[in-house]
């Protein structure tokens, strides 16, 4: 199976500098506009099925970007959970839990926060891909989610974990991966317009 998997849009979180987590947070300007972006690139793919988190600025990605198609939403795509700082600045978080804080910005560990840890945002976004490499009978899909939902998607394909800091995903990067029985691969990564 073919799979395309987009990063949402810049949100107005993003904009602000702010945690979204499982907020809803729309879409800035700039983000509908890389949307549209990612359309571009997406109107040669032949997708059949496309799965998107079930976060605003995800499912607000999927309908620019994927026009006329069904949008399947799930929570297994969404970003990690950080808890009691949604919402908040990371000014915000270093001036209010300090050390705490940024040691869990650098674990991925926002338990300490009512949040998940990484760990726990990989299996449950490795479960989703399991499924759906066993899926038969689809040539084609996309994914549309978060920075954690690409990073998570390139761990499965690589068999690795790649930390977040050595990364840069570009809001509405297409990336596309092969899965199934003709194996695991990396096809191409980060592709977005103009910033």
């Amino acid at each position: 199976m073919k799979l395309y998997v987009i990063r949402h849009g810049q949100s107005e979180a993003n904009v602000e500098g702010r945690y979204a987590g499982w907020r809803p947070v729309s879409l800035s300007v700039l983000g509908r506009r890389q949307a549209e972006q990612a359309r571009r690139l997406l109107a040669d793919a032949a997708v059949e099925r496309v799965y998107c988190s079930d976060l605003q600025r995800a499912r607000e990605t999927a309908a620019i970007a994927l026009p006329g198609k069904e949008i399947i939403c799930t929570s297994a795509l969404r970003e990690i959970n950080v808890g009691e700082l949604d919402g908040l600045t990371i000014a915000e978080c270093e001036a209010r839990y300090g050390d705490v804080y940024r040691a869990a910005e650098r674990q991925q560990d926002f338990s300490a926060f009512g949040g998940e840890t990484g760990e726990a945002m990989r299996r449950r976004i490795h479960s989703f891909l399991e499924s759906l490499e066993a899926l038969r009978g689809v040539d084609c899909a996309a994914l549309v989610g978060h920075e954690g939902t690409v990073r998570e998607t390139l761990n499965y394909v690589l068999g690795t974990i790649v930390p977040l800091e050595h990364l840069e995903i570009r809001n509405a990067s297409v990336s596309v991966f092969s899965i199934g029985e003709e194996g695991r691969k990396l096809l191409r990564w980060n592709e977005a317009g103009p910033r």
